[in-house]
């Protein structure tokens, strides 16, 4: 049973992972466009991780790049998460527990990863430091609200039993 519960965890981690990461991927986009920057640029800036200071080149290669390592990110900070909040029910409290967990991950990537992984990524967004982590509140937001999501959505497309007369 036991295996049966991780796997279910792992699995609503992924979801809630990708989702969130979704919420905030299209929030910094959106926002990057609409402050007169480069609407791949949070992407490029992500691929830095990787790619250092060719991250700006701007090909779609290094695009793909930061896509692919935000949601592998994402999805692992979900994982997390599922198994952090196991034994909450309530919709509200996902929800605010989501919130709480984004601000968290800011403070980590912020302050103990990007600084020793990717120096580049922080030089890249100075001066977005509310923006960087307003997005971390949004992303938070996406894993915390997935879970009650999914069970609505599971509510409306299940099968209605037939009461016999």
């Amino acid at each position: 049973m036991q295996n049966f519960r991780t796997k279910s965890l792992v699995e609503a981690g992924i979801l809630a992972g990708a989702f969130g990461g979704a919420c905030m991927a299209i929030v910094a986009n959106l926002g990057a466009f609409y402050l007169e920057s480069d609407f791949w640029g949070p992407m490029k800036n992500v691929s830095a991780i990787f790619l250092g200071d060719g991250a700006q080149q701007g090909s779609i290669g290094v695009i793909l790049v930061g896509i692919a390592t935000h949601f592998l990110f994402s999805i692992v900070w979900g994982i997390v998460f599922a198994f952090l909040t196991k034994r909450v029910t309530s919709s509200s409290s996902e929800v605010v527990a989501g919130i709480i967990f984004g601000g968290a991950v800011w403070a980590i990537m912020t302050y103990l990863f990007l600084p020793v992984v990717s120096p580049e990524v922080i030089v890249a967004r100075e001066g977005m430091e509310g923006w960087w982590f307003g997005c971390h509140l949004v992303f938070g937001f996406g894993l915390g609200i997935t879970a009650p999501l999914k069970r609505n959505l599971e509510r409306e497309v299940a099968p209605r039993r037939r009461v016999a007369h």
